[in-house]
Order: structure tokens, then C-alpha cells, then sequence
């Protein structure tokens, strides 16, 4: 390892995701806690490049107008913390397919002249997914942390470049100081050795708490009260992550309870199976506030994800996100971290998922998400950026 400046930690995050998506994840979150947990630590993330008028983009924070066809889009969100949306002239699916090169040529350029125009050096490249390992070369960071939250091998919008990603994957551990990986499948997928860390995933604790503690509006998709219970979801309404079949089942043997699904449908199966059933609501992508209204009176939440060698390597945030919510849970398909075992069932079968929702609805489903919320203060973003840390600090002496 190389010394360090003792005085500053300049971390260039390379993600696979925009910091402008719709549902933020890991990436945004741990670049947004760590210069609060550490003055001495600022950040520059960089954003794929994206044609400027995207679906994918929320309202959480401002995103580039549609007057803006090409350049680079920079703006502060906290004294020590940078965002760099390169913006491109063509929608993005024709440039991965025809110039995925010149994408990776526009982040290396962009990226280099802002951290001089910045005064930042790349100390640490902090690196979700192999995808940004040319851009990773190209900046020469000092020390580097692969922090895995997915498995992008599994990844069926990856299928075409897994021979691809396989070697880059491999590359980008034998390149890293330190590896983090959110599940133990994910560190699994690792060769073990002292390099590599399970440092699981957090939530927005108080934002979640809210949902239960303030009084929220009702919204108008979930019905008129006293309809019969709400069971709910939110997400990325994806069919490769939600077991449909699992979904339609329950939702048949349970007519009198209303299925709300909240988040931003990624494709046409999931509207083909459950748009028509007359007690599945699909709600559509909510910000951040809008959401807690719904959260808020979920009577009991349901992830019924779809059992596959990529969910197997997920951690959700949102088990961690509705224990900090105090709602009653029942999970499918992915696994449930060990140290939230006792308060979250797992039920893959339909017969199964429907008793153990009719649990969450009573006294027992109650007592378990109290017992979550009081778990719920150890899994901030503040708490792991602090452990990630410590583990990454360590790795670099």
C-alpha cells in the first residue's frame, strides 16, 4: 500500500447507475453518508453518460433540462460532494450499441478535467460493477474498493456480455485494496482472503421512521378505508426480479385484501400479469415523500421476489428500509440477512405466503416489527459508511 495524505480523502465513485435514478440504491446513499461521517473525505460521482431527456430520472434531485443536448452536467450537493453527468447527443441504447468506447472515452475525459478543475486527485476509486473498469484505468486511482451489491453475472440484461464481464470481474478483484460485499453470496462469488469484507446494506432509518411516527395523508390508489387490508410493495417492477406466478396466486386465494405495488415498471410482463386483477393496484414511481404516504398504511408488506441465482445474491434495501418503518414483512425469493431473521419470514409457496401475511396482519406480525424497528437504528447509512470506512482505511495503510 502507498501513504496517504493524512489531511484529505479525495474518493472518485465510479457507479453503474445515475445519480438521478429514480430508485436510489448503495451507490447514491454511501456517496451522500460518507463525507458526512468524514470531514476529511470528498467525493466526485460519476454518472454514466445519458441523453439528457431519460425516464429513469426522478424528482429527488434537479436533473438536466431537455434544451441541454450534449456537454457535462456538474453540480454540488454538499460542499464535498460532486456530481458529473456527462449528457451525450443520441439516446443511450444506440450509443452502447454502435460506440460503447466513445462513452468511456467522454467519462475518462470529463472525469479528469474536473477533478483538476476541482483540485481533487483520484486517492481511492470506489467501483460498482465491472462496467466501469476502462474508466477505472484510466484515472489511476492510488487504492481502489470494489464495493459488489449485485451479482452483475446473474443479470439477465448482461446475458450477451457475461464471457465479457467475467474476465473484467475477475480483473477488477485482483486490481481492488478491498472488496465489500452486501450478502454472503455475493462474498461467496469472491476468493476469500482478507481482502474481502460482508458489510451488508443499511436504510434511511429516520426518513423510514416517519411513515409510522407522522400522520400521512392517505393516497388515493389504495382505496377508500375499511376496503380490506393493504398489502404493499415498492420497487423496481421488474419481471426477472418479481415472482408473478407466486403474486397471482395470493392475490387469487385472497380477494379481500388489496395488492399495492409502488415503483417504476421496467416491463411489459409485469402489466400483462397483474394489471388486470382486480385487487393489484400498479401505482407508478413515487418520490421520496410520496412514498412514506404509502408505506404509512401498508397494513403489511410483501417482497415476493422471484427465486434465481441473482436474487440469491441481493440484499435488499428495503427489509432494512420497512423494519425503520415499523411495517410487518413477509419476504420471497431472496434471502433474508441473518441478523433480521427473527422478525422477517421467508415463504416461497403460495399456501405459505398467504398465512404468513395473515400472521403480519395480527398481534404476532406486530410484535416482530416492533422488535425490527428497535433493530433498525444499527443499519444507517451513517453506521456503515463509518464500518466501510474504517475496513477501506485500514486496507490503504
Amino acid at each position: 500500500m502507498h501513504s496517504r495524505r493524512s489531511s484529505r480523502t479525495d474518493i472518485v465513485c465510479l457507479p453503474d447507475m445515475e445519480w438521478d435514478n429514480q430508485l436510489w440504491t448503495n451507490r447514491q446513499h454511501m456517496m451522500q453518508a460518507l463525507p458526512h461521517v468524514d470531514p476529511t473525505v470528498h467525493v466526485l460521482y460519476v454518472s454514466p453518460p445519458r441523453f439528457p431527456v431519460s425516464h429513469r430520472t426522478s424528482g429527488r434531485t434537479r436533473s438536466p433540462g431537455p434544451s441541454q443536448r450534449a456537454g457535462v452536467f456538474v453540480r454540488r450537493v454538499h460542499q464535498r460532494l460532486h456530481i458529473l453527468q456527462p449528457l451525450i447527443p443520441v439516446p443511450n441504447r444506440a450509443a452502447l450499441a454502435h460506440a460503447p468506447r466513445l462513452l468511456d472515452a467522454l467519462a475518462v475525459a470529463t472525469t479528469l478535467t474536473l477533478l483538476r478543475r476541482l483540485g481533487m486527485r483520484p486517492d481511492l476509486a470506489w467501483v460498482y460493477g465491472p462496467g466501469q473498469y476502462r474508466i477505472l484505468e484510466a484515472i489511476a486511482p492510488t487504492s481502489v474498493c470494489y464495493d459488489l451489491v449485485d451479482d452483475y453475472l446473474a443479470q439477465p440484461n448482461y446475458h450477451s456480455r457475461q464471457a465479457e464481464l467475467r474476465t473484467v470481474h475477475d480483473r477488477l478483484l485482483r486490481r481492488a485494496d478491498v472488496v465489500l460485499a452486501t450478502s454472503s453470496a455475493l462474498a461467496e462469488m469472491c476468493r476469500r482472503d482478507e481482502r474481502v469484507h460482508m458489510v451488508g446494506n443499511a436504510a434511511d432509518v429516520e426518513h423510514f421512521r416517519r411513515a409510522r411516527r407522522d400522520i400521512r395523508q392517505r393516497p388515493s390508489p389504495l382505496g377508500p378505508r375499511g376496503g380490506g387490508p393493504i398489502i404493499g410493495f415498492y420497487g423496481a417492477l421488474a419481471s426477472h426480479k418479481l415472482d408473478l406466478d407466486l403474486i397471482v396466486a395470493v392475490a387469487a386465494m385472497r380477494p379481500g385484501w388489496r395488492f399495492a405495488f409502488v415503483g417504476p415498471l421496467y416491463d411489459s410482463g409485469v402489466s400483462s400479469a397483474l394489471a388486470s386483477l382486480p385487487n393489484v393496484v400498479l401505482v407508478g414511481v413515487q418520490d421520496p415523500e410520496a412514498l412514506l404516504d404509502y408505506v404509512a398504511h401498508f397494513d403489511a408488506a410483501w417482497v415476493p421476489y422471484a427465486p434465481s441465482r441473482y436474487m440469491r445474491g441481493v440484499n435488499p434495501l428495503k427489509l432494512y428500509e420497512l423494519i425503520s418503518a415499523g411495517t410487518p414483512t413477509v419476504v420471497a425469493g431472496a434471502q433474508v440477512p441473518s441478523e433480521l431473521s427473527n422478525v422477517l419470514p421467508h415463504v416461497d409457496s403460495p399456501t405459505g405466503a398467504v398465512e404468513a401475511l395473515t400472521s403480519s396482519l395480527g398481534s404476532a406480525g406486530i410484535a416482530r416489527a416492533r422488535i425490527g424497528s428497535e433493530l433498525a437504528s444499527r443499519f444507517s447509512w451513517e453506521s456503515k459508511a463509518r464500518r466501510c470506512l474504517d475496513i477501506v482505511n485500514a486496507a490503504r495503510r
